[in-house]
Protein backbone atom coordinates (compact mmCIF):
# COMPACT_ATOMS: atom_id res chain seq x y z
CA UNK A 1 0.00 0.00 0.00
CA UNK A 2 1.14 3.24 -0.98
CA UNK A 3 2.17 5.99 1.65
CA UNK A 4 -0.30 8.61 1.71
CA UNK A 5 2.28 11.99 1.75
CA UNK A 6 -0.27 14.78 2.43
CA UNK A 7 1.48 18.25 2.99
CA UNK A 8 -0.52 21.61 3.66
CA UNK A 9 1.60 24.41 3.58
CA UNK A 10 0.54 25.90 7.22
CA UNK A 11 3.07 28.73 6.77
CA UNK A 12 3.23 32.28 8.18
CA UNK A 13 4.43 33.58 4.66
CA UNK A 14 4.29 37.45 4.41
CA UNK A 15 6.22 39.58 1.63
CA UNK A 16 7.88 42.94 2.46
CA UNK A 17 6.69 44.96 -0.47
CA UNK A 18 9.64 47.82 -0.84
CA UNK A 19 9.73 48.62 -4.10
CA UNK A 20 8.30 47.98 -6.87
CA UNK A 21 4.92 45.22 -7.64
CA UNK A 22 5.52 41.55 -7.49
CA UNK A 23 3.87 40.49 -10.70
CA UNK A 24 4.77 36.59 -10.67
CA UNK A 25 1.72 34.49 -10.16
CA UNK A 26 3.49 31.60 -8.97
CA UNK A 27 5.12 33.57 -5.50
CA UNK A 28 5.05 30.19 -3.65
CA UNK A 29 6.76 27.97 -6.33
CA UNK A 30 9.81 27.15 -3.98
CA UNK A 31 7.78 25.24 -1.65
CA UNK A 32 5.61 23.81 -4.22
CA UNK A 33 8.32 22.95 -7.66
CA UNK A 34 5.54 20.91 -9.22
CA UNK A 35 3.29 24.26 -9.49
CA UNK A 36 5.89 25.72 -12.03
CA UNK A 37 7.67 22.44 -13.43
CA UNK A 38 5.52 19.16 -14.61
CA UNK A 39 9.02 17.05 -14.94
CA UNK A 40 8.06 17.09 -10.45
CA UNK A 41 5.09 15.23 -11.49
CA UNK A 42 5.34 12.02 -9.32
CA UNK A 43 9.46 13.08 -8.26
CA UNK A 44 8.58 12.04 -4.71
CA UNK A 45 7.30 8.08 -2.88
CA UNK A 46 4.00 7.92 -2.83
CA UNK A 47 0.92 10.16 -3.07
CA UNK A 48 1.51 13.93 -3.01
CA UNK A 49 -1.56 16.19 -2.19
CA UNK A 50 -0.80 19.92 -2.14
CA UNK A 51 -3.20 22.57 -1.37
CA UNK A 52 -1.69 25.87 -1.67
CA UNK A 53 -3.19 29.61 -0.76
CA UNK A 54 -1.59 32.55 -0.93
CA UNK A 55 -2.51 36.21 -0.71
CA UNK A 56 -1.02 39.79 -0.91
CA UNK A 57 -1.87 43.04 0.74
CA UNK A 58 -4.29 42.27 2.46
CA UNK A 59 -6.83 44.90 3.34
CA UNK A 60 -6.16 46.52 0.00
CA UNK A 61 -9.44 46.37 -2.19
CA UNK A 62 -8.76 44.01 -5.21
CA UNK A 63 -5.48 42.46 -3.24
CA UNK A 64 -3.65 39.82 -5.39
CA UNK A 65 -4.64 36.40 -4.67
CA UNK A 66 -3.04 32.61 -5.63
CA UNK A 67 -4.37 29.08 -4.89
CA UNK A 68 -3.60 26.29 -6.07
CA UNK A 69 -4.73 22.46 -5.11
CA UNK A 70 -3.04 19.61 -6.84
CA UNK A 71 -1.91 15.90 -6.61
CA UNK A 72 0.61 14.28 -7.83
CA UNK A 73 1.74 9.89 -7.80
CA UNK A 74 4.36 7.68 -9.05
CA UNK A 75 2.89 5.02 -11.52
CA UNK A 76 5.75 3.27 -11.69
CA UNK A 77 9.51 3.40 -11.58
CA UNK A 78 10.16 6.53 -13.87
CA UNK A 79 6.57 7.55 -14.55
CA UNK A 80 4.61 10.25 -12.94
CA UNK A 81 0.82 11.79 -13.29
CA UNK A 82 -1.03 13.99 -11.72
CA UNK A 83 -3.08 17.31 -11.72
CA UNK A 84 -3.83 20.66 -10.26
CA UNK A 85 -5.81 23.79 -10.24
CA UNK A 86 -5.05 27.44 -10.26
CA UNK A 87 -7.08 30.02 -9.08
CA UNK A 88 -5.48 33.58 -9.88
CA UNK A 89 -7.07 37.05 -8.83
CA UNK A 90 -6.03 40.46 -9.53
CA UNK A 91 -8.20 43.60 -8.87
CA UNK A 92 -11.62 43.10 -11.90
CA UNK A 93 -9.00 40.03 -13.50
CA UNK A 94 -9.16 36.67 -12.61
CA UNK A 95 -7.50 33.20 -14.42
CA UNK A 96 -8.30 29.63 -13.98
CA UNK A 97 -6.24 27.25 -14.88
CA UNK A 98 -6.64 22.94 -14.81
CA UNK A 99 -4.25 21.03 -16.13
CA UNK A 100 -3.01 17.18 -16.35
CA UNK A 101 0.51 16.39 -15.82
CA UNK A 102 3.04 13.77 -16.68
CA UNK A 103 6.60 13.04 -16.32
CA UNK A 104 8.92 10.69 -17.65
CA UNK A 105 12.50 9.71 -15.60
CA UNK A 106 15.58 8.60 -18.46
CA UNK A 107 17.87 6.97 -16.26
CA UNK A 108 21.28 7.82 -18.02
CA UNK A 109 23.56 6.32 -15.55
CA UNK A 110 23.33 5.18 -11.80
CA UNK A 111 23.96 8.75 -10.33
CA UNK A 112 22.58 10.57 -13.18
CA UNK A 113 18.86 10.93 -13.85
CA UNK A 114 17.12 13.61 -16.72
CA UNK A 115 13.25 13.87 -15.97
CA UNK A 116 11.00 15.54 -18.56
CA UNK A 117 7.45 16.35 -18.21
CA UNK A 118 4.15 18.02 -19.61
CA UNK A 119 1.07 19.42 -18.77
CA UNK A 120 -1.74 20.13 -21.15
CA UNK A 121 -5.34 21.76 -19.79
CA UNK A 122 -7.49 24.28 -20.15
CA UNK A 123 -6.98 28.18 -19.50
CA UNK A 124 -9.90 30.67 -18.82
CA UNK A 125 -10.03 34.33 -18.31
CA UNK A 126 -12.47 36.78 -16.86
CA UNK A 127 -13.37 40.63 -16.08
CA UNK A 128 -15.65 41.43 -13.64
CA UNK A 129 -18.13 43.97 -15.42
CA UNK A 130 -19.95 44.31 -12.05
CA UNK A 131 -16.74 46.29 -10.87
CA UNK A 132 -16.35 48.19 -13.27
CA UNK A 133 -19.90 49.19 -14.02
CA UNK A 134 -19.87 50.54 -10.08
CA UNK A 135 -16.77 52.18 -10.87
CA UNK A 136 -17.02 56.36 -11.59
CA UNK A 137 -14.32 56.56 -13.70
CA UNK A 138 -15.23 53.93 -15.80
CA UNK A 139 -17.21 54.84 -19.56
CA UNK A 140 -20.03 52.42 -19.34
CA UNK A 141 -20.29 52.64 -22.98
CA UNK A 142 -17.07 50.98 -23.57
CA UNK A 143 -18.42 48.33 -25.84
CA UNK A 144 -15.57 46.45 -24.32
CA UNK A 145 -17.09 46.28 -21.10
CA UNK A 146 -20.44 44.47 -22.13
CA UNK A 147 -18.66 42.25 -24.89
CA UNK A 148 -16.55 38.84 -24.62
CA UNK A 149 -12.94 40.34 -25.29
CA UNK A 150 -11.87 39.74 -21.53
CA UNK A 151 -13.44 36.78 -21.54
CA UNK A 152 -12.21 33.48 -23.09
CA UNK A 153 -11.42 29.73 -22.66
CA UNK A 154 -8.15 28.10 -24.41
CA UNK A 155 -5.81 25.10 -24.10
CA UNK A 156 -2.96 25.44 -22.33
CA UNK A 157 0.42 23.52 -22.55
CA UNK A 158 3.60 23.56 -20.24
CA UNK A 159 7.18 21.90 -19.96
CA UNK A 160 9.91 20.94 -17.71
CA UNK A 161 12.96 18.87 -17.67
CA UNK A 162 14.89 18.55 -14.10
CA UNK A 163 18.45 16.87 -14.10
CA UNK A 164 19.70 15.08 -11.12
CA UNK A 165 22.95 14.18 -9.61
CA UNK A 166 23.27 12.77 -6.07
CA UNK A 167 21.44 15.92 -4.30
CA UNK A 168 21.66 18.50 -6.92
CA UNK A 169 19.02 19.56 -9.37
CA UNK A 170 19.08 21.74 -12.02
CA UNK A 171 16.23 22.26 -14.28
CA UNK A 172 13.89 24.86 -16.68
CA UNK A 173 10.67 25.21 -17.18
CA UNK A 174 7.72 27.31 -19.36
CA UNK A 175 4.59 27.29 -17.37
CA UNK A 176 1.97 28.59 -20.15
CA UNK A 177 4.16 28.08 -22.72
CA UNK A 178 1.53 27.04 -25.31
CA UNK A 179 -2.09 28.99 -24.55
CA UNK A 180 -4.34 28.57 -28.01
CA UNK A 181 -4.23 32.21 -29.89
CA UNK A 182 -1.63 33.86 -28.49
CA UNK A 183 2.02 34.22 -28.83
CA UNK A 184 4.55 31.33 -27.35
CA UNK A 185 5.71 32.41 -24.20
CA UNK A 186 8.78 33.11 -23.17
CA UNK A 187 8.30 33.28 -19.77
CA UNK A 188 11.25 30.62 -18.14
CA UNK A 189 11.91 29.33 -15.03
CA UNK A 190 15.43 28.16 -14.64
CA UNK A 191 16.38 26.84 -11.06
CA UNK A 192 19.28 25.07 -9.12
CA UNK A 193 19.33 23.53 -5.99
CA UNK A 194 21.06 21.48 -3.49
CA UNK A 195 20.70 19.34 -0.34
CA UNK A 196 23.40 19.40 2.46
CA UNK A 197 22.55 16.95 5.27
CA UNK A 198 23.65 17.48 9.06
CA UNK A 199 23.33 15.43 12.09
CA UNK A 200 22.89 11.90 11.11
CA UNK A 201 21.12 13.52 8.49
CA UNK A 202 18.17 14.77 10.84
CA UNK A 203 18.44 18.03 9.23
CA UNK A 204 18.62 18.66 5.88
CA UNK A 205 19.66 22.18 4.78
CA UNK A 206 18.66 23.33 0.96
CA UNK A 207 19.99 26.53 -1.05
CA UNK A 208 18.20 27.45 -3.96
CA UNK A 209 18.52 30.12 -6.61
CA UNK A 210 15.81 30.55 -9.65
CA UNK A 211 16.23 33.10 -12.23
CA UNK A 212 12.50 34.07 -14.00
CA UNK A 213 12.79 35.36 -17.82
CA UNK A 214 9.60 37.46 -17.89
CA UNK A 215 7.33 38.21 -21.01
CA UNK A 216 7.07 41.54 -20.01
CA UNK A 217 8.79 43.84 -17.14
CA UNK A 218 12.26 43.93 -15.45
CA UNK A 219 13.87 39.83 -15.41
CA UNK A 220 14.12 38.27 -11.88
CA UNK A 221 16.70 36.17 -9.68
CA UNK A 222 15.67 34.68 -6.48
CA UNK A 223 17.85 33.51 -3.67
CA UNK A 224 16.53 30.98 -1.06
CA UNK A 225 17.54 28.95 1.73
CA UNK A 226 15.52 26.35 3.59
CA UNK A 227 16.16 24.08 6.27
CA UNK A 228 14.07 20.90 7.10
CA UNK A 229 14.07 19.01 10.47
CA UNK A 230 13.29 15.18 10.14
CA UNK A 231 11.34 15.55 7.04
CA UNK A 232 8.68 17.23 9.56
CA UNK A 233 8.90 20.88 10.06
CA UNK A 234 10.59 23.41 7.68
CA UNK A 235 11.31 26.80 7.65
CA UNK A 236 12.45 29.07 5.14
CA UNK A 237 13.71 32.15 3.80
CA UNK A 238 13.53 33.94 -0.18
CA UNK A 239 15.30 37.15 -1.73
CA UNK A 240 13.93 38.28 -4.70
CA UNK A 241 15.44 40.99 -6.90
CA UNK A 242 12.52 42.68 -7.06
CA UNK A 243 12.93 44.12 -3.31
CA UNK A 244 10.52 41.42 -2.14
CA UNK A 245 11.23 39.17 1.51
CA UNK A 246 9.39 36.22 2.04
CA UNK A 247 9.97 34.04 5.07
CA UNK A 248 7.97 30.54 5.44
CA UNK A 249 6.81 28.22 8.23
CA UNK A 250 5.60 24.39 7.12
CA UNK A 251 4.90 21.15 8.31
CA UNK A 252 4.21 17.81 6.57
Amino acid sequence: MKKLAFAIAVFSCFSLEIAAQNLNTHYLYQMNWFNVNPAYTGFTEGTTVIINPGTQWVGMDGNPSNSMFGAHTKIDDNKGVGGKFVIDKRGIFSNFTAEFCYAYEAKLTEEHHLRFGISVGLYQTNLDRVSIVEDRYTDNLDPKISSEYYNSSNLLSSFGAVYIFKELEVGISAPHLIVSGRPISNHIFGMAKYNFFLSDDKIKITPSAVYQNYTRGPNQLDIGIKGTWQETIWGQVMYKTNNTIVSALGVN
